[in-house]
């Protein structure tokens, strides 16, 4: 059978092709372009692009996928998602009141637009696939599933019986399914252990009124929770200093925007920072970002406030436990232990203060509150199939590329550890999907990739979702946005309720 090629060959030189090409004023070069084109499209597994599989849409995934595609349209790129539902950290885990971080959407639109782009979500690795299949199947495999993470503790007497997980609490008012079943109750007083963004966004988020969240996506029963308005005050409690803090400046200063709400800070507070500035004077001046935060602690209260929070620096938890007060009203006391800043030195003998660590001095002091979250960092959980260090909290890789696992890539926290900001995650995706794309080096594959996964997703009877049976989900839950004051979304918080709407475009009751 002759090629389509040499089909064309034989027409374009034939005498019904020339009065063909001349009646119909087509140019012999466009012609022969055009079927060199056919020939791409209709050509042997053996001379299409390279199939790579991104596990895992979040920032990590996305970043990763958008400049394997940017950089070779012709690589066929097959994204994987646990949940029926694109974005992970995006749509789960950034602030309601960002919507200029959550909206998503058109870019992911612009990825799923492309012809050798293919999102199935629903799909678990070590559940509906292993990574053995995928290595079998794929040219080369990205695993950028950040979520796969849980809590560091703070590993204190009464932890687990009064402590919240501001990361679950989060995902609650987010509307990830695994946290509908939680019912918080946070009291008048709230206590925040943890001095990173997410602290931060969820003080902001509970001293915030509920009118200006009721446009945004936060679940409705997170909004009513925020209309009871109990919360009168919030402490931010960090084990180190003022120089120390993982927050950022915008961060912060996006607290002191509520108009109800202000600053008052402890006088044990206002002495550390003071002495912090006599003491670093030099450093804040040349170091643009600290002084730029330092400025923003500098701001001036809001008046006649309703509500206060404060940052209190230099406190180490080390218990809390239930109280019945005077009153016959049951609350928390919290004990932490006083610290102080000691210096490390590195071979020039240089004393970072952003690196100073923290050291007990014996002295305590309590806090009584009705409600703590704890917000001190996340840490990554080993995934099915691939090597991890248990101390780093990491998959061993390289750049990117697995220790000892030739065509499998990490990117995002399990990378490099749950640590940084969004923008550092496309930073870290760009250098993996060049590296990968390097290893490639755009030799064509005989994998099987996408069709071999659909096969086996199909025969075990995976509910998958398409990106065009997502669109079905993302039109619903705008559409209940709209009835319900119109919010931008009402999430689905059920997986199942999701496939639903994805194959039928309806919630069945």
């Amino acid at each position: 059978m002759q090629s389509v090629v040499g089909l064309t060959k034989a027409f374009t030189s034939s005498t019904a092709s020339k009065q063909f090409i001349a009646h119909h004023s087509i140019k012999t070069s466009t012609w022969r372009r055009s079927a060199f084109i056919i020939h791409r499209c209709y050509s042997t597994t053996e001379r299409r692009g390279p199939s790579v599989c991104v596990v895992g849409s979040g920032p990590a995934g996305f970043y990763t996928a958008d400049r394997i595609l940017s950089k070779n349209p012709n690589v066929r790129v097959d994204m994987l998602e646990h949940w029926p539902v694109p974005a992970g950290l995006v749509r789960y885990g950034v602030a309601p009141d960002h919507p200029e971080v959550k909206n998503a959407g058109q870019k992911l639109d612009l990825l799923a637009s492309q012809p050798n782009f293919a999102f199935r979500g629903n799909v678990a690795l070590g559940r509906d696939i292993s990574l053995d299949q995928l290595r079998q199947w794929y040219d080369a495999v990205v695993i950028a599933c950040g979520g796969s993470s849980k809590d560091r503790k703070l590993n204190i007497p009464g932890e687990d019986e009064h402590v919240m997980s501001a990361r679950e609490f989060v995902g609650w008012y987010n509307g990830l399914p695994t946290c509908q079943h939680l019912k918080p109750k946070l009291g008048k007083d709230v206590l925040i252990i943890g001095h990173g963004n997410v602290s931060l966004d969820v003080a902001r988020l509970i001293l915030n009124h509920w009118s200006k969240l009721k446009r945004t996506d936060i679940t409705q029963n997170a909004l009513a929770l925020l209309a009871e308005g109990t919360v009168r005050s919030v402490r931010i409690i960090g084990r180190r200093g003022p120089l120390q803090v993982s927050f950022t400046a915008k961060e912060l200063r996006d607290l002191t925007k509520i108009q109800w709400a202000t600053n008052s800070p402890s006088v044990h507070a206002e002495s550390i920072m003071t002495s912090e500035r006599e003491k670093f004077h030099d450093f804040i001046e040349t170091n643009r970002g600290v002084r730029r935060l330092m400025n923003v602690f500098d701001r001036e209260p809001q008046e006649n406030p309703s509500k206060h929070w404060g940052i209190e620096f230099l406190q180490s938890p080390m218990s809390v436990e239930s109280i019945v007060t005077p009153q016959g009203t049951t609350r928390l006391k919290a004990k932490f232990e006083m610290n102080e800043l000691v210096a490390p030195t590195d071979h020039e003998g240089f004393q970072h203060p952003i690196k100073y660590k923290a050291r007990g001095t014996g002295q305590y002091v309590e806090y009584e509150v009705d409600s703590i979250l704890r917000s001190i960092g996340y840490e990554a959980v080993p995934l099915p199939g691939l090597p991890f260090d248990d101390r780093l909290k990491v998959v061993p890789n390289t750049e990117g590329r697995v220790t000892d696992m030739n065509g499998v890539y990490v990117s995002g926290w399990i990378m490099r550890g749950a640590t940084g900001l969004i923008v550092n995650t496309m930073a870290d995706s760009h250098l993996v999907a060049d590296l990968l794309l390097k290893d490639l080096d755009s030799k064509p594959s005989s994998k099987s990739g996408r069709e071999a996964l659909d096969d086996h997703l199909k025969s075990r009877g995976t509910r998958f979702i398409t990106f065009d049976e997502y669109k079905k989900i993302d039109a619903y839950e705008r559409a209940q946005g709209q009835i319900l004051d119109g919010k931008s979304r009402e999430k689905i918080t059920s997986v199942e309720k999701m496939i639903q709407v994805a194959y039928s475009g309806r919630v069945d009751v």
